[in-house]
């Protein structure tokens, strides 16, 4: 009996160990002008000492790319970029993707097609009537979710930047799903393993009574195979992959499919695995949208909230032909 106990005891000593060297060797790698700063239990970090005039050099993309790997979202204080500046950066990690709102390019757009318009103003710079069309589908993204998950290649990295606030209300609140895996029961473990989710753009806008599309828009946002279960590229470690885009369940029927993941997003969301972060202008936030889903939390809609994001592409689709791609 105690040798299973100093078994036991062993492992999670030789699993700490293993987590501080990695710390370690993060801290020893980055460039002596950057700091890296956790502010979460388990994951999200302030990054200091990175500037958005120019696109990252290859140490200061490489120390990016490996904390953002360890803490899965980051902060960049102060960073206040241009458009020009905030696409180049975004650039600089992989391929942007066209927002959704792009795809028929019949809809004018307030800012350049690169950019997901995460506002309230309509396309003279004022604030939208609430029961307005476009303000009824933004209400979505008060939802949790990953971002372009209704895509077949799903999105990698995100950046948000913040430009004008509220005084109150308006915070992104996130969520690794790395960490919720890992706190899975065993059994649920089991059932998600193997099994694909199919996501849609439509799915999260019927959750807010939004289903105000033409024929070509529900044809573009057409349905996405994701496997339930992914191991995250960056980390090696398995993670859940769920939100308010996954419909249902590929091979299950729709009413049993939704009620496991609507299971598996209450479980994911539970306070604990929760960081809320409160905006000040000028900060940049990323996000691995591979292990993390996030929400906007409300805010007095009288009032002005400007926020542009970029988002990189992932490296491929996570389903083809039926059977799950892995290592994306």
């Amino acid at each position: 009996m105690n040798s299973k106990k100093d078994l036991l005891s062993n492992c999670i000593e030789g699993f700490q160990f293993a987590r501080a060297l990695a710390a370690f060797e993060l801290e020893r790698s980055t460039p002596l002008d950057i700091s890296i700063e956790p502010l979460g239990k388990d994951f999200f970090a302030r990054v200091c000492g990175v500037s958005f005039k120019s696109p990252p050099s290859g140490g200061v993309k490489k120390t990016i790319v490996e904390a953002i790997n360890k803490y899965s979202v980051l902060v960049f204080p102060d960073a206040a970029p241009t458009e020009e500046e905030h696409l180049a950066f975004g650039r600089a990690f992989g391929e942007l993707q066209l927002t959704s709102s792009s795809v028929s390019g019949k809809r004018k757009r307030r800012i350049r097609a690169e950019f997901a318009d995460v506002s309230n103003l309509d396309l003279n710079g004022r604030v939208l009537p609430a029961d307005s069309r476009l303000a009824h589908n933004k209400q979505a993204n008060q939802l949790w979710h990953s971002d372009a998950s209704f895509r077949k290649t799903p999105s990698k990295f995100s950046f948000l930047a913040g430009i004008r606030l509220p005084p109150s209300g308006g915070e992104t609140e996130f969520v690794d799903l790395r960490a919720v895996w890992d706190a899975l029961p065993e059994k649920t473990k089991q059932e998600c393993e193997g099994k694909i989710a199919v996501h849609s753009l439509l799915a999260s806008r019927r959750r807010v009574g939004f289903h105000d599309f033409n024929e070509e828009e529900r044809a573009a946002y057409s349905h996405a195979p994701h496997p339930l279960a992914r191991v995250h590229p960056g980390s090696g470690r398995k993670c859940l992959f769920v939100g308010s885009h996954a419909d249902f369940i590929d091979g299950n029927d729709e009413v049993t499919g939704r009620q496991f993941l609507d299971e598996l997003l209450e479980f994911a969301t539970q306070e604990r695995f929760i960081y809320s972060h409160k905006w000040t202008p000028g900060e940049v936030i990323m996000w691995d949208n591979r292990c993390v889903i996030h929400r906007g939390r409300p805010w007095d809609m009288s009032v002005i909230r400007e926020m542009r994001r970029v988002t990189v592409d992932g490296d491929g689709p996570t389903v083809v032909d039926g059977s799950i791609v892995p290592g994306i």
